[in-house]
């Protein structure tokens, strides 16, 4: 069944603008690992410039203390490319929505988002 939340597990990615509502469950080195209040699926956020305001989730498989582990043995560097080559493994399961919100990133940070 699709959770009505973050609509796992038919979704792997929300960019910014239309992303539901998470809570935090790790802080790390501008990377986060938030949780989905409705079916607890975990999700990794990283903030893209402009400052850092425009969050891209992708789905994060593993537990918690992975995560934590992961982040800490770099401080997140790793996590920072799994999430972009995720971004790029999953782009063709965006919806139209999703697209034109990372077009609207895309105009404002002039270029400067993950998929470029």
């Amino acid at each position: 069944m699709t959770c009505s939340n973050c609509e796992r597990p038919e979704r792997v990615i929300w960019p910014p603008g239309n992303a539901p509502k998470f809570e935090i469950a790790e802080a790390g080195n501008w990377v986060s690992l938030v949780k989905c209040n409705a079916c607890n699926a975990h999700w990794v956020s990283v903030p893209y410039e402009p400052h850092a305001s425009f969050p891209y989730f992708v789905f994060w498989a593993e537990s918690s203390a992975d995560w934590k582990k992961k982040h800490d043995g770099d401080e997140g560097t790793a996590l920072h490319e799994w999430h972009k080559g995720q971004l790029m493994a999953h782009k063709e399961t965006l919806t139209p929505n999703d697209l034109a919100n990372i077009e609207a990133h895309r105009r404002r940070s002039y270029g400067r988002d993950p998929y470029s």
